[in-house]
């Protein structure tokens, strides 16, 4: 699925947002490299090939990013998502959060934003999780790390129903769709 508008400028004004062409789809192998190093330079863990990553083109040019990482059966951490400078305030971060979990397969989405996120995050649907014990290991793991790694809170969010308690530090990743 992709989600297209149409004209033809890359400024940051509601009118530009409007008449400049935004493209977000999957990306491709190719795009692995690239996605990384975008990563990299705001030191953010980096991407594997089997995640599911998301750019946002505007005019055709990589504008902002973001991912699913498996986690367990049909649940998934949404993050690792960027914009970048020149394309702020086109709405980007919240096509690529729609992408994601519209076309993630995934029944639960966990993320870990900054707390001045906290706003567009419940907007798209997610809620605070108080324990997370509740949560897969792997989340839960990463949501210490970064509270530790990052010098500004980082909260634990989660978007629809989990089907059972996370117990386990075993699990199995869903079937997430590949670029094609």
């Amino acid at each position: 699925m992709t989600t297209t508008t149409t004209a033809t400028t890359t400024t940051t004004t509601p009118a530009a947002a409007a008449a400049a062409a935004i493209v977000v789809g999957l990306a491709g192998a190719d795009d692995l490299a690239w996605s990384n190093a975008r990563y990299a330079d705001i030191d953010f863990l980096p991407s594997k090939a089997a995640d599911l990553i998301a750019i946002a083109r505007v005019d055709g040019v990589a504008a902002g990013l973001g991912r699913v990482v498996a986690v367990a059966d049909g649940e998934g951490e949404l993050g690792g998502m960027y914009v970048l400078d020149g394309f702020k305030g086109l709405g980007l971060a919240r096509r690529i959060i729609a992408f994601l979990r519209d076309n993630s397969g995934c029944h639960t989405l966990y993320c870990l934003p900054f707390a001045e996120l906290a706003a567009l995050y419940q907007s798209m649907g997610f809620a605070p999780v108080a324990n997370d014990a509740a949560v897969p290991a792997a989340v839960a793991a990463k949501h210490r790390w970064c509270n530790s790694h990052y010098g500004k809170p980082v909260l634990l969010l989660r978007s629809g129903n989990p089907t059972h308690p996370h117990h386990s530090h075993h699990s199995h990743p869903p079937h997430l769709p590949q670029p094609g």
